[in-house]
């Protein structure tokens, strides 16, 4: 905010045993490499950019009936997962896109106009989106104002075999733009979409949409190259394996009841066996941590210093979830997104008096939801007494230190959880 006298103003609330704060001024622009970068001037856009894009998979051949059937299979299998936008590309214009008239007009294929297209997505409760053909053909200019011209990615294909779940943990983690571009039958295939539902929506990071892949990526455009080959060939910012590739993406997640960090490590190549100092994931080298591994569904265990990370085959992710251990029954890791509590825990309490562990989750309709919780054996042992979500009992499943919580909610929406404990 701003005070009485124009200044910039910020307020800060500290909760925990230490606070460390580092300042670099200007550090998109100087450090970056993004000089206009300059979002007090402008919104930045805030949330997750996810949905179809019609290029890649058909090409100028994209049809109304196309689109038609890809909203239909959004709208019923994807929508409530976070994509909310079918993007038609080149293909839907009456000419060659030289006059205005060519993009207000369709050619054949699409009989019902613009008006129609655009009505088919709408009451399918998705967003219309629309390419035009925009050229700069002064490449001298390009060369010497790089920073004048976005090269993000547009697209995420998971129709290669392998790559329905690298590709959007990828995308993922990077805070990138998952537009999801593949032939209408592999969203009827659950496995193909499965790596997709999972890393729905993309958790920005304001300011938001400003990443890098690879430290080279920016020296790059600043060369005026767009990728470790230079020119316009894909390169690891296209979720493809050309190109240096960091196998190790970090995201810290701040929410009012917990702070906790989310750790993928992926690639196109096989992974050595290692240990992951918490040291290096900015966390205290000297606390214990509780480690879950998504994909696997795997309780790691709890740790000081370090963590082990197992050898990985070519193609393989891998996403862990780094929680600071308390001496009380406490989150572990929740089904519905990678990020393994965001965006689904709307809040989390622990009642030490009640010895109650209570919360909500945001849930999508059939889709099967499962809590991961840790339940202590010292210094105080705890044992699971009930167990409600949505005011329904649930059977918990136990494993040790671990217990598990499985529900399959009617309709997508917010549900209420508790569980009661005993101490033994």
């Amino acid at each position: 905010m701003e005070d009485s006298e124009g200044r910039r103003v910020f307020s800060l609330e500290v909760v925990g045993r230490t606070c460390r704060i580092s300042f670099k001024p200007r550090y998109y622009q100087i450090h970056r490499n993004l000089p206009f970068f300059e979002p007090w001037n402008y919104q930045v856009w805030p949330d997750s950019v996810a949905g179809w894009c019609s290029w890649w998979p058909y090409r100028r051949g994209i049809s109304e009936d196309v689109v038609t059937e890809v909203a239909d299979l959004f709208a019923t299998r994807l929508r409530d997962f976070g994509y909310d936008t079918i993007q038609i590309d080149d293909g839907f214009q009456a000419g060659s896109g030289g006059l205005p008239a060519d993009w207000l007009n369709t050619n054949e294929r699409f009989p019902g106009g613009l008006d129609g297209l655009a009505r088919i997505i709408r009451d399918r409760g998705l967003k219309p989106g629309i390419w035009v053909n925009v050229h700069f053909g002064d490449e001298a200019f390009v060369k010497a104002h790089p920073q004048w011209f976005a090269q993000d990615p547009d697209h995420v294909d998971i129709t290669p075999e392998g790559e329905e779940i690298i590709r959007p943990v990828l995308i993922c983690m990077s805070g990138a733009v998952m537009m999801l571009t593949d032939r209408v039958k592999i969203y009827r295939d659950d496995a193909k979409i499965e790596g997709a539902r999972r890393c729905a929506p993309v958790p920005f990071s304001l300011p938001g949409q400003i990443y890098d892949y690879d430290p080279v990526k920016t020296d790059n455009i600043v060369a005026g190259l767009r990728n470790t080959e230079g020119g316009g060939p894909p390169g690891p910012i296209d979720a493809d394996q050309r190109g240096t590739f960091c196998p190790w993406w970090l995201l810290e997640i701040h929410r009012r009841f917990e702070s906790w960090n989310v750790l993928a490590r992926l690639g196109w190549k096989a992974q050595p066996a290692v240990d992951v100092p918490f040291g290096a994931l900015g966390l205290a080298a000297d606390r214990e941590y509780l480690v879950y591994e998504f994909w696997g569904d795997r309780y790691v265990g709890a740790f000081r210093g370090c963590f082990p990370a197992p050898a990985q085959a070519p193609q393989e992710a891998r996403v862990y979830a780094v929680r600071a251990k308390e001496d009380f029954p406490q989150i572990l890791s929740t089904s519905r997104h990678i990020a393994q509590g965001w965006p689904d825990l709307q809040h989390v309490r622990w009642n030490d008096r009640k010895a109650c562990l209570t919360g909500a989750s945001r849930v999508i309709g059939e889709d099967p939801y499962r809590l991961t919780l840790c339940v202590p054996a010292v210094p105080r042992p705890f044992s699971v007494k009930q167990a409600l979500i949505d005011g329904k009992p649930v059977q918990p499943e136990l494993d040790c230190e671990v217990c598990r919580l499985a529900y399959v909610p009617a309709e997508t929406g917010v549900v209420a959880w508790e569980v009661w404990f005993e101490r033994e």
